[in-house]
């Protein structure tokens, strides 16, 4: 319980700290990718994209991951990958300079981006919905109905990673500068992390929430303000954390550590920072 607690990885159980447990190997694996990005075209970028969306998003949540590889419903390093790709071709080739939005105005952009998004959700409350009718009916096409409930809002489905791409262009149209939203949001990971720690969760999260529950259901402003009194201690636990970690970082055994890093990856070719 200890090694789970300081360690928020864990190899042997996908379920507990999935995300930065791929979230690291995708770090560990980024210079890689950079390289390839660096060296890549705009037109063999997108060609790299297409390809990976077709075979490991749109064929597996057509077939419900029979072809041509199981994606665990997007919880996998190589979902994380073809992400990566995405953000870093929006970032190099930002989709405003492109020919099809140039002509439009910033507040066209983000309607467009919001109809997109829309659509998308109520494309999938469709599909859910019909899934399910299908599977009541216990005909032949119950199967179906399994398939399109168990993948139409799995990571991996390419019309919720459209739904993602149109919500962050929304947002990246937004211009907030504010020194305190930028110190929370710089907390994010860390509010995670702490928050979703398996023993916060079973001695301390639960357990209360379980109290409200017995006392005639969820009151909505308490379950709203014991949201809020979790999200603002873990953020003032990791600004601690964030001084502790600078105070490691600017030891000289830190600082050896990332010159051999560097050192090690200048020897394979990859400029890194």
């Amino acid at each position: 319980d200890i090694v789970k607690i300081i360690l928020p990885i864990n190899f042997l159980d996908q379920q507990n700290y999935w995300f930065i447990t791929i979230y690291m190997l995708l770090y560990l694996v980024s210079p890689l990718l950079n390289t390839i990005i660096k060296f890549s075209s705009k037109e063999r970028l997108q060609k790299i994209i297409l390809v990976l969306i077709f075979a490991f998003m749109v064929l597996p949540s057509l077939t419900g991951n029979g072809l041509f590889y199981d994606n665990k419903g997007g919880y996998s390093l190589v979902q994380f990958i073809i992400l990566y790709f995405i953000g870093a071709y929006l970032r190099n080739f930002p989709i405003k300079d492109s020919y099809l939005f140039k002509v439009f105005s910033k507040n066209s952009r983000k309607l467009i981006y919001l109809s997109v998004f829309s659509l998308c959700v109520i494309f999938e409350v469709m599909i859910f919905f019909i899934g399910e009718q299908l599977i009541e009916s216990k005909s032949l096409f119950s199967g179906l109905g399994s398939l399109m409930k168990a993948n139409f809002f799995a990571y991996s489905n390419p019309v919720v990673v459209l739904q993602t791409v149109c919500f962050v262009l929304w947002f990246s149209e937004l211009n907030i500068r504010n020194k305190i939203i930028d110190k929370i949001a710089g907390c994010s990971l860390g509010v995670y992390l702490i928050h979703n720690n398996y023993c916060l969760i079973n001695l301390v999260i639960l357990p209360y929430l379980n109290n409200i529950k017995s006392f005639g259901g969820y009151n909505f402003l308490i379950v709203l303000g014991y949201m809020f009194l979790v999200f603002f201690i873990c953020v003032i636990l990791e600004l601690l954390r964030q001084v502790l970690f600078k105070f490691i970082y600017n030891r000289k055994l830190s600082s050896w550590f990332r010159r051999k890093y560097k050192i090690y990856f200048t020897s394979l070719g990859i400029e890194i920072k």
